[in-house]
This record gives C-alpha cells, structure tokens and sequence, in this order.
C-alpha cells in the first residue's frame, strides 16, 4: 500500500512539473510571437516615411528649368544693335568757276603766306567764288607757294565731308587746331589735282565752315599757320 501511494504521488509530481514545462513552453512561445508582430523593428520607421515621393511632387530637376536647360527663343527679348555703314553725306556741289586772275586776298596776306611758309611770294591770284575767292599764292619765281579755300555748306555735316573730301580720314591723321575746329592733315607727295606741286594739305571744319590749306612744303604745319591765320583774319 505505501508503495502504492509513493508511486501515485511521484506521478502526480511528474504530471505537474510536465503540466508547468508546458504552461512555460506557451508562455515563451507567447512571448516570441509577440515579439514577431509590428514592432519598432517592422512599423513605419523614419526611413520608411522619408522615403520618395510619389504622384504630385515635383523633383527640383523637374521643376523651374536651370540655367543649363533654358529654352533660348528664337526672338529674343532683348534688343541687339549691329553695325551698320554709315550714312555718307556728300560735301556742297561743285559750282562752275571762273578763272583765277590776279589780285589781292581778303582774308590772308601775302605776308602771312610768307611768314608761315619761308618763302617769298610772287603774283597772287584770286578765283571769284562765294563766299570767298580761292586764293593761289606763287614764289618770287613763278613756281606754285601755297592755296587756301573756304567752304560754307548747309550743314555742319557738309562741311566736314568737305574736309574728308580733301584730306580722307583713311589716309590723314586727325587735327584739332585752331582750337574748336576738327579735320585732317596730310603730305602730298605726289601732289594734288589741280597743284601738282603742292607738299601738304591741312583742312579743318567748325559748323557750316571748312577751310583748305595747301602748301608747296611738306610740311603740315605750314597749312595749319595758314588756317589759323585765315580764322583770326575773318573771326571764325
């Protein structure tokens, strides 16, 4: 009978350790399916809402176009000037002229003439034209000295074509005397039409008036005495 009783009660204990090993197997098996489910490890983590936009948003790319993807339009917006040939105005109409006779300069003596070219001078010729005669001085010899015109044009733009006419920008160097006239000076080496002896060429413009110079030296700065003479002469 007491081994009877011993052998129940071992199986009792054994049945309740078994009974307890299995309530612990469920308990931990609850356990590791809890920690299976929507845990920090698989809920919307930070990365996971950062993630690329779909749909509606706009890439910066694709947005407003940079500076490397603008669309250049074939009429710009912006004007754009470009060199065009200047408008050339034509110096005053030559007019008939009457041939040269001897006579008196009015407005450059032969002193003048002389004192800026270094030469004495012989006959003086005029030429009748308005507003001034052509003036054409000559050596004591009879060879050519020097001659002097004045222009008067409708405008001031006339005027300096005259000028170019006679000393070509292209092939003068520019001259700025007297003070308030502008316009070119040249040696003539070979010459001018009408005064092949002539050495240099000095004429300048200020309004509607230009004046030519000429003189049988090469030197410019004789023509531009001249010039300068001829202005404070007549108070140009």
């Amino acid at each position: 009978m007491a081994r009877d009783r011993a052998a129940r009660g071992r199986l009792r204990a054994a049945m309740s350790g078994a009974l307890i090993a299995v309530a612990f197997a469920v308990s931990v098996a609850g356990c590791s399916a809890a920690s299976t489910g929507p845990g920090p490890g698989t809920s919307s983590s930070p990365s996971s809402q950062l993630s690329q936009p779909t749909g509606t948003a706009t890439h910066p790319s694709t947005g407003a176009q940079s500076p490397g993807t603008v669309t250049v339009s074939d009429r710009p917006t912006t004007v754009v000037t470009t060199p065009t040939a200047p408008t050339l105005i034509a110096p005053p109409p030559t007019t008939s002229e009457p041939p040269a006779a001897p006579g008196t300069c009015p407005y450059l003596t032969d002193q003048q003439v002389e004192d800026a070219n270094g030469q004495h001078t012989g006959v003086t010729s005029v030429i009748q034209v308005q507003p001034y005669p052509v003036c054409v001085f000559t050596r004591s010899s009879g060879g050519f000295l020097a001659a002097t015109r004045i222009v008067r044009a409708a405008t001031p733009e006339q005027a300096a074509a005259a000028v170019n006419e006679h000393v070509p920008i292209g092939e003068s160097y520019p001259v700025t005397h007297p003070a308030g006239w502008t316009g070119g000076a040249m040696s003539t080496p070979n010459g001018l039409p009408g005064y092949p002896d002539a050495g240099s060429i000095y004429a300048v413009s200020k309004g509607t008036i230009a004046i030519i110079a000429i003189s049988n030296q090469k030197q410019s700065i004789k023509g531009r005495q001249m010039v300068a003479d001829i202005v404070a002469n007549l108070g140009l």
